[in-house]
């Protein structure tokens, strides 16, 4: 039944309103955008994982075995040395040769070396199947870079969240420079039009993501310097400066805009987004092996404060601590492997399944070029009435959550992780808008003169 959801599917692409391209059977892979395909793809590639996780190779949080990262088909192979990357590598290749994967290793794999400047700048890997089979054979070279991008994050080869921020930062810096040569106070547009060119281009960059630490800003000799949150704060000065022109004042002044406004400053509205994010982070906590390393990552804040400052966990716990909220629980789930079992096979068990497939769906094809020649009978009507019983904003199965009031479903004795998320979400939001009217009362508030003060009033 799985198989029938995704076996000879086509699709189509709009060129224009009412202009398609014909039909394109889509004859491997998933497909993009359906509700299985994640599930298929954890299902076909939770071996290699196991694979890596049984060779014992790659790096350890603590006690807490962490070989490789893995998102849909991009995998990071976390090895301690280069002697190591190659074991890793082997098992990576005799798992996807023994399952039929194929990789993309030309131009698209990459090493983030930090060697020594003595090291070569490239890898090569060379391996073969046991046996012979010269076609399955594989030998890449991998270069070094000195730093890669995965999933949007720029990681650098010395580590940390540096090379990453300052390329944020450069983009929001580019975006005032923008609005400064095109407004510098004289905008022919309203306040909302100018902003939205920060809010929307601008400041995104210094939010996204929050959860990566803006590093100490260096002084020349090396010496730790302030913090780049104030660099980031010091952005949407400028940016309100180029809209306002000499309005926008001092930074008492920024802080009174901010108010006028409606705006956050740029460390209030990561706290907001961390805490957001800590609901998230927690979710992990359902799989035992991910829970071990959430474990073990809680432990290292609370008996390392350097790791506490500098860690994104610990940074969390931080916003979380000043929005008065503690970690969001999380309902358990027994075992990484039970959902999909064992999954390694030999390559002839595979093959035979493929001869199956193939044999059925040639039977299948045959049945249909028959049935296409054979006269249909006239309609008798018996199924006239099959649907008559259907909710009326029923969209395909019948069922009554297919209403447009209908409340999100839920299996039966388990949570509504989606409502959850929700309800952790909105008072997160309500406790930070506590928090920023705190520092606007702080600022607004009335000061009390000296008891032996002395005014005089001038007309």
């Amino acid at each position: 039944a799985i198989i029938g959801l995704i076996h000879d599917t086509s699709v189509v692409v709009g060129l224009r309103p009412g202009v398609e391209t014909r039909r394109v059977k889509l004859l491997v892979g998933l497909l993009e955008g359906a509700v299985l395909s994640p599930a298929l793809f954890a299902f076909a590639c939770s071996g290699l994982l196991r694979a890596l996780r049984e060779s014992g190779l790659g790096v350890r949080l603590g006690q807490v075995h962490i070989p490789a990262l893995m998102l849909m088909d991009d995998l990071v192979l976390l090895a301690r040395n280069r002697a190591e990357l190659g074991a890793m590598a082997a098992v990576v290749f005799e798992w996807c040769w023994k399952n039929r994967f194929v990789l993309a290793l030309a131009e698209k794999s990459h090493i983030l070396a930090p060697f020594p400047e003595s090291a070569p700048d490239e890898t090569r890997l060379v391996w073969a199947p046991q046996g012979g089979e010269d076609a399955a054979a594989i030998d890449v070279t991998f270069p070094h870079r000195g730093a890669l991008t995965y999933l949007g994050f720029v990681v650098s080869r010395g580590g940390g969240p540096d090379a990453h921020v300052l390329r944020q930062a450069g983009i929001a810096r580019r975006v005032i420079e923008k609005m400064e040569l095109e407004y510098g106070g004289r905008a022919a547009v309203t306040f909302n039009q100018a902003l939205l060119m920060w809010t929307i281009h601008g400041r995104v960059h210094l939010e996204w993501p929050a959860a990566v630490l803006p590093p100490p800003l260096l002084r020349p000799n090396g010496q730790p310097g302030w913090d780049a949150t104030m660099a980031y704060e010091q952005k949407q000065h400028r940016a309100l400066a180029a809209i306002l022109g000499k309005s926008a004042g001092g930074v008492l002044s920024h802080q009174t805009i901010l108010a006028v406004f409606g705006l956050w400053r740029i460390d209030e509205r990561r706290i907001v987004a961390r805490a957001r994010y800590a609901f998230v982070f927690s979710q992990t906590q359902r799989r035992p092996w991910r829970k071990s390393i959430f474990a073990e990552l809680q432990a290292r804040v609370g008996r390392d404060p350097h790791f506490r400052k500098q860690s994104v966990t610990g940074a969390i716990g931080a916003a979380l601590k000043k929005l008065g909220l503690a970690w969001p629980g999380v309902a358990p789930v027994d075992s990484d492997d039970e959902e999909f079992g064992q999954f390694l096979r030999s390559r002839a068990e595979i093959e035979a399944d493929a001869m199956q497939w193939d044999a059925a769906a040639a039977a299948e094809a045959a049945a249909e070029r028959a049935g296409a020649d054979v006269a249909t009978g006239a309609d008798d009507g018996r199924d006239a009435d099959v649907d008559e019983d259907r909710p009326p904003h029923a969209d395909g199965d019948g069922r009554a959550s297919d209403g447009e009031e209908s409340e999100a479903e839920t299996v039966e004795g388990q949570p509504d992780s989606t409502a959850a998320q929700r309800a952790w979400n909105a008072d997160v939001r309500r406790r930070g808008v506590a928090l920023v009217k705190a520092r606007e009362a702080t600022l607004f508030a009335k000061k009390k003169p000296p008891n032996d003060a002395d005014f005089k009033v001038k007309s």
